[in-house]
């Protein structure tokens, strides 16, 4: 994806709108182009910042903020990638299992 496709996703990502893929690609890119990174550093600072006006909140460090929501945006994928694989281990298991009891029963009948 160029550019202009990612910054078309930062206002989604800010609002926890990206499935996973497109969450992955975003991510992805942001962490290699610095132009991208700092257009998303503006919009969350306006929008989070914009939504904190009526809150009481003293020294509040938005760039950290921001860099902490990257962290687990970028958990939440590797958590899901986790998820995938422990559902092909089962799946395998139960496959290999139920193969070895048909064989074990057609021991016992033979």
């Amino acid at each position: 994806m160029d550019c202009r496709e990612i910054q078309a996703m930062i206002i989604p990502y800010i609002n926890s709108a990206l499935d996973d893929e497109q969450l992955k690609i975003f991510l992805k890119h942001i962490k290699t182009c610095k132009e991208c990174k700092e257009e998303l550093e503006i919009y969350y600072m306006v929008d989070v910042g914009l939504k904190q006006l009526d809150g009481a909140f003293e020294n509040y460090n938005l760039t950290q903020a921001l860099e902490t929501e990257i962290l687990m945006s970028e958990q939440r994928i590797k958590n899901q990638y986790s998820i995938l694989i422990a559902k092909y281990v089962v799946s395998t298991l139960v496959a290999i299992s139920v193969i070895l009891m048909v064989f074990l029963q057609f021991r016992i009948w033979s």
